[in-house]
């Protein structure tokens, strides 16, 4: 029997799914804002996040692109 993490999100579209946004600005925040997305040993490995630690990255960087202070959403 295989137990799934319900907090556990798998690749790119699973991650911008649950953030409402593009796969896109997902991966440009990971680059330029340090969005906590895991990528397991290996290169072209399927990007990982957990609910929980996204959660907390939105509400502790409230700083939009241009540097000015605005929520995310």
């Amino acid at each position: 029997m295989t137990v799934k993490n319900i907090d556990l999100l798998s690749g790119w579209q699973e991650i911008a799914d649950y953030l409402d946004k593009s796969v896109r600005t997902v991966q440009r925040w990971k680059r330029t804002r340090g969005l906590p997305i895991y990528h397991p040993a290996g290169t072209g490995s399927t990007p990982h996040a957990s609910k929980k630690g996204l959660e907390t990255w939105i509400f502790t960087k409230p700083e939009n692109e241009s540097g000015n202070s605005q929520a995310l959403y």
